[in-house]
């Protein structure tokens, strides 16, 4: 059934009243398309989410749209045992045509009755969710895996936490992805739970072209973060990263007296999160 829907999906073949055609619990269903896929990861979608956030997953938008057609019952914002919804998956993913109709099904859905309402929550699509395990929202995510046009897609809505995603964008070297994200209101000086500033973050990760991007933005390439209470320049020379390092001290406003240059290593980077 998995298959057919991938299939039906490229040839654009309508998958209406796809729901009626399931004999199988959903439990059932899930581990067997689970086995088929080689999904033996425990966080995987197969294992964690429902039918409906499998096909966000794998960006199968005809089938959603054809069961939201057949039934007005099921929860748009849905949560898997990650806490993640269907939005999640399909940004993670970079599915924009997903994205695209999730957003225009939870637009247009007609409003609970007040009982209903008190039950079960709000109808519209909650565009700034955040996981149960990270705390990352659809956006986020999707500037974390370089996703443009999601991205984009997202911060129209103009619902959407701009800096949690800018900070990512910064941290994984996606330029053209910081550069919207500025146009569109993100802050150059915008600072991790730990402190810890886009520069440090891009210049740890060795992404130069994302280093001087941010020094052309104002940012201060001496400006300590607060839980370590190193520069840039530190960190990134103790990594190795000698281009980054090049980069900073030729921007005339560091302290490279501070540094010395036998002491630089190759240690292991930090991870963004």
């Amino acid at each position: 059934m998995f298959r057919h829907s991938q299939i039906a999906e490229r040839h654009e073949v309508s998958q209406a009243h796809l729901s009626t055609f399931f004999v199988w619990s959903e439990t059932q269903f899930l581990r067997v398309i689970s086995q088929l896929f080689g999904q033996a990861d425990r966080k995987s979608v197969f294992h964690v989410g429902n039918f409906f956030h499998v096909l966000a997953a794998y960006g199968i938008t005809t089938a959603i749209e054809a069961i939201f057609d057949d039934s007005d019952a099921i929860d748009i914002n849905s949560r898997d045992q990650l806490g993640e919804t269907p939005l999640s998956w399909a940004a993670e993913h970079g599915h924009t045509q997903t994205i695209s109709s999730l957003l225009r099904i939870g637009k247009n859905r007609k409003p609970y009755n007040w009982l209903t309402k008190a039950f079960f929550g709000p109808r519209d699509i909650i565009i700034d969710h955040r996981d149960g395990k990270n705390y990352d929202a659809p956006l986020t995510r999707a500037a974390a895996n370089g996703h443009y046009e999601s991205a984009r897609l997202l911060v129209d809505t103009k619902k959407a936490d701009l800096h949690s995603a800018f900070l990512e964008a910064a941290c994984y070297g996606h330029t053209d992805l910081v550069k919207f994200l500025l146009s569109r209101g993100a802050k150059a000086s915008t600072v991790n739970q730990y402190k810890e500033n886009t520069l440090s973050l891009a210049a740890i990760r060795n992404h130069p072209n994302m280093v001087r991007l941010l020094l052309e933005k104002g940012i201060h390439p001496d400006l300590r973060e607060f839980t370590f209470g190193r520069t840039p320049l530190a960190s990134t020379s103790k990594l190795g990263h000698y281009e980054v390092v090049q980069i900073l001290a030729s921007s005339g406003r560091v302290n490279v007296i501070a540094l010395n240059s036998k002491k630089i290593t190759r240690k292991k980077e930090r991870l963004c999160d």
